[in-house]
Protein backbone atom coordinates (compact mmCIF):
# COMPACT_ATOMS: atom_id res chain seq x y z
CA UNK A 1 0.00 0.00 0.00
CA UNK A 2 1.30 3.47 -0.71
CA UNK A 3 -0.05 7.38 -0.27
CA UNK A 4 -1.92 8.33 -3.62
CA UNK A 5 -1.84 12.02 -4.21
CA UNK A 6 -3.23 14.78 -2.12
CA UNK A 7 -6.91 15.47 -3.56
CA UNK A 8 -8.67 18.45 -3.13
CA UNK A 9 -12.13 19.56 -4.13
CA UNK A 10 -14.50 22.85 -3.71
CA UNK A 11 -18.10 23.65 -3.94
CA UNK A 12 -20.54 25.51 -1.67
CA UNK A 13 -21.17 25.20 2.29
CA UNK A 14 -24.50 25.31 3.55
CA UNK A 15 -24.73 28.91 3.01
CA UNK A 16 -23.91 28.90 -0.73
CA UNK A 17 -20.55 30.01 -0.18
CA UNK A 18 -17.20 28.31 -2.41
CA UNK A 19 -15.75 25.80 0.31
CA UNK A 20 -13.21 23.56 0.34
CA UNK A 21 -15.23 19.87 1.14
CA UNK A 22 -12.64 17.60 0.28
CA UNK A 23 -8.83 17.23 1.34
CA UNK A 24 -7.55 13.54 1.74
CA UNK A 25 -5.13 11.32 0.73
CA UNK A 26 -6.09 7.50 0.20
CA UNK A 27 -4.00 4.61 -0.03
CA UNK A 28 -4.14 2.23 -3.18
CA UNK A 29 -2.87 -1.06 -3.87
CA UNK A 30 -0.01 -1.86 -6.60
CA UNK A 31 -0.71 -2.06 -9.21
CA UNK A 32 -3.87 -0.10 -9.15
CA UNK A 33 -5.41 2.60 -9.57
CA UNK A 34 -7.97 5.11 -7.62
CA UNK A 35 -10.50 7.99 -9.08
CA UNK A 36 -10.30 10.82 -8.17
CA UNK A 37 -13.27 12.18 -9.73
CA UNK A 38 -16.22 11.05 -11.71
CA UNK A 39 -19.02 12.35 -13.62
CA UNK A 40 -21.93 10.37 -14.62
CA UNK A 41 -23.11 12.84 -17.27
CA UNK A 42 -22.24 15.48 -19.23
CA UNK A 43 -22.39 18.25 -18.71
CA UNK A 44 -21.59 17.39 -15.24
CA UNK A 45 -23.91 17.65 -12.23
CA UNK A 46 -22.02 20.38 -10.01
CA UNK A 47 -25.22 20.94 -7.39
CA UNK A 48 -23.80 18.20 -4.87
CA UNK A 49 -21.09 17.87 -2.85
CA UNK A 50 -21.26 14.05 -2.62
CA UNK A 51 -17.79 12.45 -3.13
CA UNK A 52 -17.79 11.42 -6.57
CA UNK A 53 -14.03 9.87 -6.24
CA UNK A 54 -15.22 7.52 -3.19
CA UNK A 55 -16.08 3.73 -3.12
CA UNK A 56 -13.71 1.16 -4.91
CA UNK A 57 -11.99 1.34 -8.30
CA UNK A 58 -13.05 -1.02 -11.25
CA UNK A 59 -13.01 -0.79 -14.55
CA UNK A 60 -16.57 0.22 -15.10
CA UNK A 61 -15.22 3.91 -15.95
CA UNK A 62 -14.04 2.28 -19.23
CA UNK A 63 -17.96 1.60 -20.26
CA UNK A 64 -19.56 5.00 -18.55
CA UNK A 65 -21.07 6.01 -21.91
CA UNK A 66 -22.17 9.48 -20.64
CA UNK A 67 -19.75 11.38 -18.65
CA UNK A 68 -16.39 11.13 -17.42
CA UNK A 69 -13.83 9.76 -15.14
CA UNK A 70 -10.66 10.85 -14.48
CA UNK A 71 -8.17 8.17 -12.16
CA UNK A 72 -4.69 7.94 -11.18
CA UNK A 73 -2.85 4.66 -11.50
CA UNK A 74 0.21 3.17 -9.79
CA UNK A 75 2.75 0.35 -11.30
CA UNK A 76 5.57 -1.26 -9.56
CA UNK A 77 8.89 -1.49 -11.21
CA UNK A 78 8.09 -3.96 -14.36
CA UNK A 79 4.25 -4.05 -13.69
CA UNK A 80 2.22 -3.63 -16.21
CA UNK A 81 -0.63 -4.92 -19.34
CA UNK A 82 1.15 -6.40 -21.86
CA UNK A 83 0.91 -9.03 -24.02
CA UNK A 84 -2.99 -10.46 -22.93
CA UNK A 85 -2.97 -7.03 -21.34
CA UNK A 86 -3.10 -5.69 -24.62
CA UNK A 87 -6.39 -4.19 -24.50
CA UNK A 88 -8.98 -1.62 -26.12
CA UNK A 89 -11.50 0.91 -25.18
CA UNK A 90 -14.53 2.99 -26.44
CA UNK A 91 -12.62 6.08 -24.45
CA UNK A 92 -10.42 8.92 -25.83
CA UNK A 93 -7.99 8.74 -22.73
CA UNK A 94 -5.66 12.18 -21.54
CA UNK A 95 -2.68 10.48 -19.42
CA UNK A 96 -0.06 12.26 -17.53
CA UNK A 97 2.67 10.39 -16.86
CA UNK A 98 3.72 11.83 -13.21
CA UNK A 99 6.44 9.82 -11.75
CA UNK A 100 8.54 7.15 -12.76
CA UNK A 101 8.81 5.79 -16.69
CA UNK A 102 6.89 3.29 -18.39
CA UNK A 103 6.54 1.49 -21.70
CA UNK A 104 3.33 2.46 -23.78
CA UNK A 105 3.21 -0.38 -25.90
CA UNK A 106 0.95 -0.52 -29.61
CA UNK A 107 0.91 -3.84 -32.15
CA UNK A 108 3.45 -2.28 -34.41
CA UNK A 109 5.92 -0.39 -31.74
CA UNK A 110 6.61 0.31 -27.96
CA UNK A 111 7.54 4.19 -27.01
CA UNK A 112 9.90 5.06 -23.68
CA UNK A 113 7.30 7.30 -21.43
CA UNK A 114 9.00 9.49 -18.57
CA UNK A 115 7.70 12.02 -15.83
CA UNK A 116 5.86 14.71 -17.81
CA UNK A 117 5.43 13.24 -20.82
CA UNK A 118 1.45 13.29 -22.16
CA UNK A 119 -0.28 10.21 -24.34
CA UNK A 120 -3.56 10.44 -26.19
CA UNK A 121 -5.31 7.26 -26.36
CA UNK A 122 -7.35 7.07 -28.65
CA UNK A 123 -8.84 3.64 -27.86
CA UNK A 124 -6.62 1.61 -29.72
CA UNK A 125 -5.07 -1.40 -28.70
CA UNK A 126 -2.14 -0.90 -26.05
CA UNK A 127 -0.74 -2.00 -23.08
CA UNK A 128 1.85 -0.22 -20.67
CA UNK A 129 4.84 -1.69 -18.11
CA UNK A 130 6.80 0.29 -15.77
CA UNK A 131 10.55 -0.09 -16.33
CA UNK A 132 13.43 0.57 -13.60
CA UNK A 133 13.75 0.37 -9.85
CA UNK A 134 11.06 3.00 -9.03
CA UNK A 135 7.17 3.13 -9.00
CA UNK A 136 5.75 4.81 -11.74
CA UNK A 137 2.11 7.13 -11.43
CA UNK A 138 -0.06 8.40 -14.77
CA UNK A 139 -3.06 10.89 -14.11
CA UNK A 140 -5.38 10.06 -16.55
CA UNK A 141 -8.87 11.16 -18.37
CA UNK A 142 -11.07 9.30 -19.53
CA UNK A 143 -13.80 10.58 -21.94
CA UNK A 144 -16.25 8.08 -23.95
CA UNK A 145 -15.81 7.78 -27.53
CA UNK A 146 -17.42 6.24 -30.80
CA UNK A 147 -15.79 2.21 -31.08
CA UNK A 148 -12.64 2.16 -33.20
CA UNK A 149 -11.85 -0.96 -34.85
CA UNK A 150 -13.61 -3.97 -33.23
CA UNK A 151 -14.62 -1.78 -30.10
CA UNK A 152 -13.52 -2.50 -26.64
CA UNK A 153 -11.81 -5.44 -25.02
CA UNK A 154 -12.28 -4.56 -21.69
Amino acid sequence: MTLGPRRVVNGLDANGRSAIIIDDRREIDYPGGQFVWRCKTSPADNNSNEDAGAGPFENSCIHDRDGSSFAVFHFKPEDGLMGPGMHTTDTIDYIVVLKGRLEFHAETGIVELAAGDIVVDRGVSHGWRAIGDEPAMTAVVMLPAHPIGSGATI
